[in-house]
């Protein structure tokens, strides 16, 4: 069956046999059967065209049209934009819309610049189609035009009279982008516009005028301006395809180098430098494709997943119009950001890749931010406490190379979180530890005491964080296990409504890796823990957290239940990250959610539910590199009152220190001493 106005397909095998078959045609109103032929002279009883209902008249009718446009008669039909001296070709068809036979005469054009090519038949039946071309071989830069007739014997129009079209631009002159769009690719020419991409995607710098937008892919271009920038550009159009052999329109449409032809020339003028502003659209009229690489803002939009934006990743969206996909650049600074729910307004530049469109954001301020739970309190009206494995910090031969920028990059986010308590991980030069706290002033720490090289510790605000103990867990607990790496508990007053409230911190690094053993190891430890938890602490304010190596949903190992499963399930407990696994975060790269906070039953009441999160320091250039594979991880609590030390001894030891645990090793538990930055109860 054929394709008419209702899209039928074929309903059955080629064969000899005839076959009753029913259609469903998909209209409430009358239509029309017609039996057509394909090719030859013979007329087959299986062709058939559906289409729709109308009165047809007994006299010929010539229909006009470009592609599916109808052409009116006395109306304007554009050719393709060339350029000087370059040919371009125009198709047209022709349908007769009447019973009687529409017989098509000489076609003419009032300029021989305009040739043709005249229809392969003169006469048609009802319904049935020919074409004709018009090719445009030479002229001026303006005014080039024609009249063209095409008579028949069509009694209400025997002549069908539309004017011809066809813009030259010149390769030298500067020309509007919306001309440029359309010449053929490889054609050189001169466009301006203002820029709307500079080196945010590491990649084509995006501008646009009053008629289109352009990319231009050329290295000193995208280091010479910034956006707002006017520029001008000269060199050959071409697609933004990293494959190569695609189908053109599959791609950006942009200037770059091409082949032998590899000269770009630009002028960038600064002084007047203005951001476009964006233009207001829906998703349905982005996918007509009549913005691309254009700077737009699209309102009311839907984010169709959960979690955080990750590094060159597409995303899903969608308005009340339509669908379509969101990609985030990974060398913005968007990757790590947490998706907000609900509607958002999102700006970005269209752009088109292996023929679908996209929209792309800048930056973080093109995109409505989340918000958390307690972010308009203060930090001095919170307590803040983050968990952070800082890859190798410290190590030379391990994690980042560059140990200074490591170093400079971990005071930045320390300073920014401008948490009350860090638990961190990993931490594998004790000089670069006691540095970050002789440079951060307002702040103590100190390390765990066993001898595996990835040491657990702690830095804290004294100002806010009274401490009285601390110490390895030992009793119950397996050092195989732990990996060396036995719990480390921080125990010490904080201000809650003006009375002191203990809290106990307790931070692990879990056995790492995703085998059968190391999944039975991190089971035994969690267990072990607990159990301690359950015996020695119970009822008191716990806050359990650190690299738990696993995630608190479904193990990473072959998806068996969690090592962490008897907190999850433990009413006694509430692990307040798990909203951030079943959402989709990730804080180890962007791969899995395996940093975690977990707090006893008493201290749920004053947890700011909303508050956890992963946090996004893409204030820190190439992070993953630089810094550390995980993110930190954090949350807030609110007891009612500013959270600080009444009184207390103004002249405090300026360090924490673990003197040697005995014995050792342990057999089958151990004594710690140490000496306090402050004045504590012990």
């Amino acid at each position: 069956m054929a394709a008419g106005r209702y899209r039928c397909t074929s309903i059955a095998v080629p064969g000899d046999e005839p076959e009753l078959y029913r259609a469903l045609i998909g209209s409430q109103e009358s239509v029309r059967i017609r039996w057509v032929r394909t090719d030859g002279n013979r007329i087959n009883i299986d062709n058939i065209r559906v289409l729709e209902f109308f009165d047809i008249p007994e006299n010929p009718v010539i229909h006009l049209a470009k592609g599916t446009t109808t052409l009116l008669p006395g109306g304007t039909v554009g050719m393709p934009v060339t350029v000087a001296d370059s040919p371009s070709e125009l198709v047209l068809s022709i349908v007769n819309r009447g019973l009687d036979s529409l017989q098509i005469g000489t076609i003419t054009t009032g300029d021989n610049r305009f040739t043709l090519t005249p229809p392969a038949v003169a006469g048609l039946a009802f319904d049935d189609t020919t074409t004709f071309s018009i090719l445009f071989e030479t002229g001026q830069t303006s005014n080039n035009q024609t009249l063209l007739s095409i008579p028949s014997n069509d009694p209400d129009r025997p002549v069908y009279e539309i004017t011809v079209t066809v813009d030259v631009v010149s390769q030298d002159g500067l020309i509007p982008i919306s001309l440029a769009r359309e010449l053929p690719l490889g054609t050189r020419v001169t466009v301006g516009g203002r820029v709307t991409v500079a080196g945010e995607f590491n990649g084509p710098v995006f501008f646009q005028d009053e008629t289109g937008g352009l990319g231009a892919t050329h290295i000193p271009l995208r280091e010479a301006v910034a956006i707002g920038d006017s520029i001008t550009v000269n060199g050959p159009l071409t697609e933004f395809n990293p494959f190569g052999g695609s189908t053109p329109g599959f791609y950006l449409r942009q200037i770059a180098a091409q082949g032998t032809d590899t000269e770009i020339n630009f002028e960038v003028f600064s002084d007047d430098r203005r951001v476009p502003e964006p233009v207001e659209i829906t998703l349905q009229e982005l996918r007509a494709g009549d913005y691309e690489a254009q700077l737009v803002t699209v309102n009311n939009l839907a984010v169709l997943r959960t979690g955080v934006y990750g590094s060159n990743q597409n995303t899903p969206v969608s308005d009340p119009t339509a669908n379509l996909t969101l990609r985030i650049e990974g060398a913005t600074d968007i990757p790590g950001d947490t998706i907000r729910s609900g509607p958002v307004t999102i700006t970005g530049v269209v752009d088109r890749f292996n023929s679908a469109l996209q929209i792309k954001p800048r930056f973080r301020s093109d995109m409505e931010p989340a918000s958390y739970e307690g972010i308009e309190l203060a930090g001095d009206e919170t307590f803040d406490i983050v968990t952070w494995n800082i890859e190798w910090f410290g190590a030379s031969g391990s994690g980042p190379s560059n140990l200074e920028l490591q170093y400079q990059n971990v005071l930045t986010l320390i300073r920014r979180i401008d948490a009350d308590v860090y638990a961190f991980q990993e931490i594998a030069s004790p000089a670069q530890f006691q540095r970050l706290i002789s440079d951060l002033v307002e702040y103590r720490g100190f390390l765990a005491s066993f001898t595996q090289e990835q040491k657990t510790g702690y830095l804290f605000k004294p100002e806010t964080v009274d401490s009285l103990t601390s110490g390895l867990i030992s009793a119950g607990q397996s050092t195989f296990d732990w990996a060396g790496r036995l719990p480390l508990l921080f125990r010490f007053n904080i201000d809650a409504g003006g009375q002191a409230k203990t809290v106990n911190t307790v931070n692990i690094h879990a056995k790492a890796f995703a085998t059968s053993e190391d999944y039975d190891r991190r089971v035994n430890a969690s267990s072990q823990i607990k159990n301690y938890f359950d015996s020695s602490l119970s009822g008191e304010n716990i806050i359990f957290l650190g690299d738990y190596n696993d995630d608190v949903t479904t193990a990473t190992w072959q998806g068996a239940v969690s090592p962490y499963q008897n907190f999850v399930d433990d009413a006694a407990w509430d692990v307040v990250t798990k909203r951030l696994s079943e959402n989709g975060f990730t804080s180890f790269r962007f791969t899995s959610m395996i940093d975690h906070i977990s707090i006893s039953e008493p201290l749920v009441q004053y947890h700011l539910e909303g508050a956890q999160r992963v946090e996004n320091p893409s204030y820190i250039a190439n992070y993953l590199n630089t810094t550390s594979d995980h993110f930190p991880v954090w949350t807030r609590f609110y007891f009612g009152t500013g959270v600080s030390i009444p009184g207390g001894d103004s002249n405090l030891p300026v360090a924490f220190t673990l003197e040697p645990n005995y014995p050792n090793p342990f057999n089958p538990s151990t004594n710690i001493r140490f000496t306090l930055p402050e004045s504590a109860d012990v």
